[in-house]
């Protein structure tokens, strides 16, 4: 079965952390391919994973860099081998919970203006942006207290790769900034919800307020500032299973 999602892991020195790694990337339930890349290990780390990569249920690639290019040099070697819709970064001393890459691959699937989805739990909005040539990528993001930009390119004025996307290359190494941060300082409150907000709830496939015929995967509940709310029931779910086309 092909794969739509690709793994990305960067490593050095993480010869303790492999065994338990792997046990938790075996929960994944979807089909992946995943991409290890050894920054210049002196601990044995990628003949370890050479040794322990067949027992995995799915298609991986172990890549040796003969030195230590960080975390955005790492991920930027590994970018340019993805043919996959989606790309998952992942250390190795983190653990994957339950569905947490479908369910992060379904968001970014539901909502096809969002660049990148991160497991970072605190308030935060941003907005992408990307040349047409690809010789610029930029991601700025906020949280309730911090406002922080971040910028990919050359001083002089070059293609960065193919698909270099702010979603893509950007967006990733910002949300792994705020992890940084707000791992040293608690998370601000949410911004507070202005009174004057209404709730419906809507068919998102057509954007029209929801029926009890609809399916319950195509049904949200979403905020709207008066006059602005849908005022249509969906026409193509029916008792039936038969509706208009819209």
């Amino acid at each position: 079965m092909s794969s739509d999602i690709d793994v990305f892991v960067l490593l050095y020195n993480s010869r303790s952390l492999i065994p338990g790694f792997l046990k938790s990337l075996r929960r994944i339930a979807v089909p992946v391919t995943v991409f290890f890349l050894d920054n210049n290990s002196s601990d044995g780390s990628p003949e370890l994973l050479a040794e322990l990569l067949p027992s995995l249920p799915f298609k991986t690639h172990l890549l040796r860099s003969r030195r230590n290019n960080g975390f955005a040099g790492g991920m930027n070697r590994l970018a340019g081998l993805s043919q996959s819709e989606f790309i998952f970064l992942l250390n190795p001393d983190t653990e994957i919970i339950g569905d947490a890459v479908q369910t992060m691959a379904a968001c970014l699937r539901d909502n096809p203006a969002a660049g990148a989805v991160g497991g970072l739990r605190v308030p935060m909005g941003g907005k992408t942006g990307t040349t047409d040539d690809y010789t610029d990528a930029w991601f700025v993001g906020f949280t309730p207290e911090i406002v922080a930009g971040i910028w990919i390119g050359y001083d002089a004025q070059q293609r960065i790769m193919a698909n270099a996307g702010g979603g893509r290359i950007v967006a990733p190494a910002w949300t792994k900034f705020m992890r940084d941060v707000y791992e040293r300082r608690p998370p601000p409150p949410d911004w507070p919800r202005p009174d004057s907000l209404i709730t419906r709830e809507v068919d998102w496939s057509n954007g029209k307020l929801a029926t009890p015929f609809c399916p319950i995967e195509v049904r949200r509940w979403e905020w709207f500032y008066p006059g602005t709310e849908p005022n249509e029931t969906c026409s193509v779910h029916s008792p039936f299973g038969v509706g208009i086309t819209p």
